[in-house]
This record gives structure tokens, C-alpha cells and sequence, in this order.
């Protein structure tokens, strides 16, 4: 028996070989006289499973087979997923395994556009690629056009143990707006009067007081004022007694 990276587990039914990596589990299997003894395989990928009987002498085969009970629809559920993998570029042999048993589904050999099809699925891969290019392939797990997103939102409209409706958002929404604007408010204000009693504070240490600054000005203009009238009065008089002598 020839086996490549993979897990073997023998039991009392049997021996299971699962693959390791994305490559298929390579077994080869050589039965001598084994007449009237049974093989019995599960769990085989999506493929045809070809049987060839050689060497000389007498050949007869029977075999049976059975189809899964579970219906298609659950079967696609299980939504299995793909990979495309370029083997060789050269001879552009590009394989379909399954990519969570590693089992190899399909094989084509390109030359610029290779088809699979596997579980009513269509894949085309186009162009060339190099060694161990591959591509992962899964399905969509929702159904497109069900409203399926539309009840979701519909249903945050509902209050909840775990969380609140839109009502109860907007209201927490509009409180937290109006504590913000309220706070920004109250802040202005006490700006306000500390940059007031900064300033007053910054003119009473200079000893500049703008009002009593303003007063001894007036009481030095009405003293100018007077002073010119005394002058005025004194050259009158002046001019007075010249004209008399």
C-alpha cells in the first residue's frame, strides 16, 4: 500500500484515509485472491469512480450502490466549498478538488479556458496561469432578493433584553446632544467672567484706570481754558493803559 500526506485510521468496520492538505488522498490498493470478499467505500467525492480489472483468467465484478437519502436542497446546504488549482502550467492540467477533504473532483487540460461542473454548479476558468495557482471557490450562503436584511431592520425597532429600539436610540441620542450643548453653553459663560476679572485684574496691576485717566483730563482742559482767559483779560487791560498815556 502506497500512501501520500494524509490521516489513516484503521477500526473494527474498516480503514478511512482522510488528506492532510488540498491534495487528494493517493491510495493504491493490490487484492489477491480474495474471492467473494467485499469492498465496501463512502464518503467518495462528486466523480466517476472508475474500476479496471487486469492480469489473465476469469473476471467477475459485482457491485451495488446506494443514493443518499438526504434531499438535494439539504444537501446544499452543506454549501461545500471549491478549489481550482493550476497543476501544470505546461501541459495546463488544472484539477477541482474539495476543498475541505482534499479530494480531487475533476481534472481538465486547457488551452485558454477549462469547464467544471460538480452538485449543479457551473465553474469556467479562463486563461493560463503558473504551477500551484489556485482559486477558492464557496457559495453564497444567503438567498439573494428575500428581504432577509430588510426584517433584520425591521426587527431593531423592537426592544429587546439585550437591547434597546430606535426610540430608545433617538431619545439617548437627543438627551446626549442636548447635555453637550447645554455644557458648551455654561463654559462660554464662565469664559466669559474669567477673562473679565482677567482683565480687571491686569489694570489694577498696571495702575491704569481709563475712567479716572479721562477725569484728570477734563479738569486739565477746563484749567487750560481758564488760564487763557486770565491771559486774554491781562492783554486787554495791557492794550487799555498804553492807549491812555
Amino acid at each position: 500500500m502506497q500512501v501520500a500526506d494524509l490521516d489513516f485510521e484503521v477500526n473494527e468496520t474498516g480503514f478511512r484515509a482522510i488528506s492532510a492538505g488540498n491534495d487528494p488522498a493517493n491510495i493504491t490498493l493490490e487484492i489477491d485472491d480474495l474471492p467473494g470478499q467485499v469492498l465496501s467505500m463512502s464518503g467518495l467525492p462528486d466523480e466517476d469512480f472508475i474500476i479496471l480489472l487486469e492480469d489473465s483468467g476469469a473476471k467477475r465484478l459485482a457491485s451495488s450502490y446506494e443514493m443518499s437519502s438526504v434531499e438535494v436542497n439539504q444537501t446544499r446546504e452543506e454549501l461545500k466549498e471549491f478549489r481550482v488549482k493550476v497543476v501544470d502550467a505546461n501541459l495546463g492540467k488544472i484539477e477541482l478538488f474539495d476543498h475541505l477533504t482534499g479530494d480531487s473532483i475533476a481534472t481538465r487540460y486547457s488551452s485558454g479556458v477549462a469547464e467544471f461542473e460538480v452538485d449543479n454548479f457551473r465553474f469556467e476558468l479562463a486563461g493560463f496561469g503558473d504551477d500551484g495557482d489556485f482559486f477558492d471557490v464557496s457559495v453564497n450562503r444567503s438567498r439573494a432578493g428575500d428581504g432577509r436584511n430588510m426584517e433584520v431592520m425591521i426587527d431593531l425597532a423592537t426592544r429587546t433584553p439585550d437591547r434597546p429600539n430606535f426610540q430608545d436610540d433617538f431619545r439617548a441620542i437627543a438627551l446626549a446632544v442636548g447635555s453637550q450643548l447645554e455644557s458648551g453653553r455654561l463654559i462660554e459663560k464662565s469664559a466669559i467672567s474669567l477673562r473679565d476679572a482677567a482683565m480687571a485684574t491686569e489694570d489694577e496691576l498696571s495702575g491704569v484706570n481709563l475712567d479716572e485717566e479721562a477725569g484728570k483730563l477734563l479738569e486739565q482742559q477746563q484749567a487750560y481754558k481758564a488760564a487763557a482767559q486770565i491771559l486774554q483779560t491781562a492783554r486787554e487791560m495791557f492794550d487799555a493803559l498804553v492807549n491812555i498815556m
